[in-house]
């Protein structure tokens, strides 16, 4: 009997260490990645301007599971995938740009009428055919110095509106309108929205007095800061932060893991960025080893995309990043990988290039 129950003990841990094996053995080296490169054609955007995090406005392109991409140039957008066929959604004679897509293939799109004065519409399309709309009101809010940014398959908008000059967090549902997060929150709040996850948890930063706190919102939970980032700093690493950190980056995993990076010295932007992990439900908290990359989305399965010394780049959990121009197959030498801005469930990847100096979008499409 007693060596039955001492086999038994030794039995499951060999029977849990092996399945800890097998799933490690899922999880591709990055390296070992094949991607298809797709030229979507030339912009005349800005650089600046595409990169995820600028600020009040990106035209970052987005894909989601149905590899449509938005794609935009400074009088119009587009929604395209690997085929030629695409659409550029317009009301009457005013075209619009797109600012976010989720996997249904909604897209959030802006009409400027004048600079910063932008009419927001809700479209829907299947297959680059569109096949309803909703205009998205602004009685909720003061003022039209209103930016969307992004949205999930639930419908909901995140993004970021100027009453007066300061930035405030603001969130948008067919069912409620549009609402600052104060709104919710029973109190007046300044900040900013960067991403919402598909369980319409959102990311973004409360300005508290002089600094730029991270937080995560969802209606369900309410809401959680990151107020003791450096103390969890110092029991991770052992290494004290002299001054409270300025956050480059904030995305959002679907099980509501907070990633980011930021600068350990807020008055020097130029220097090195350091990556972390939050959970905001057990308070867990995990320095990452990305060596300087910076985070602009994530996958389902936790792959990270964004720029790493200047080039674009992905990174899986537990792995160094890699350069996406060493897994594109047959890429040119006059092609220079810049950024990747997001990611689908997929593992296909798109971001900003140079080509022969050259602004251009890309697509790297998981093989």
């Amino acid at each position: 009997m007693y060596l039955i129950l001492l086999a038994c003990f030794v039995l499951i841990p060999m029977q849990q260490h092996a399945v800890v094996i097998e799933q490690m053995k899922k999880i591709p080296e990055s390296s070992s990645y094949k991607m298809q490169f797709i030229d979507l054609g030339e912009t005349d955007i800005p650089l600046d301007q595409l990169n995820y995090y600028a600020l009040p406005v990106t035209y970052a392109p987005q894909i989601n599971d149905q590899r449509q991409v938005t794609c935009n140039q400074i009088n119009f957008g587009v929604v395209r995938g690997t085929s030629p066929d695409f659409i550029s959604p317009q009301i009457s004679s005013i075209k619009s740009k797109c600012y976010g897509i989720n996997n249904l293939g909604d897209i959030i799109l802006g009409f400027e009428r004048h600079h910063y004065d932008i009419d927001w519409m809700l479209w829907s399309q299947k297959n680059f055919t569109t096949i309803g709309s909703k205009r998205i009101e602004l009685d909720d809010v003061q003022g039209t110095d209103l930016h969307l940014r992004s949205i999930n398959d639930s419908k909901m908008a995140v993004g970021l509106f100027k009453p007066a000059g300061m930035l405030r967090p603001v969130i948008w549902t067919p069912e409620d309108g549009l609402h600052h997060l104060g709104y919710y929150l029973g109190w007046d709040i300044a900040g900013v929205i960067w991403d919402v996850n598909s369980s319409g948890t959102v990311v973004g930063y409360i300005n508290e007095d002089t600094l730029k706190t991270p937080f995560l919102w969802s209606k369900a939970k309410g809401l959680s800061r990151l107020t003791h980032f450096k103390q969890h700093w110092k029991e991770t690493t052992h290494h004290h932060l002299d001054a409270f950190p300025l956050f480059a980056d904030l995305v959002i995993s679907d099980n509501n893991l907070l990633y980011g990076t930021f600068w350990a010295n807020p008055q020097d932007q130029t220097g090195p960025t350091y990556a972390f992990w939050w959970d905001s439900q057990s308070d867990s908290f995990r320095k990452l080893d990305l060596d300087g990359m910076r985070i602009n989305a994530i996958s389902s399965t936790d792959t990270l995309v964004g720029s790493w010394n200047g080039q674009a780049a992905l990174c899986d959990t537990g792995n160094r990043p890699v350069a996406l121009a060493a897994l594109a197959k047959d890429l040119s030498p006059d092609w220079k990988l810049i950024d990747a801005t997001d990611i689908n469930n997929h593992g296909d990847i798109v971001g900003y290039a140079l080509f022969k100096n050259k602004p251009h979008y890309f697509m790297l499409k998981r093989l």
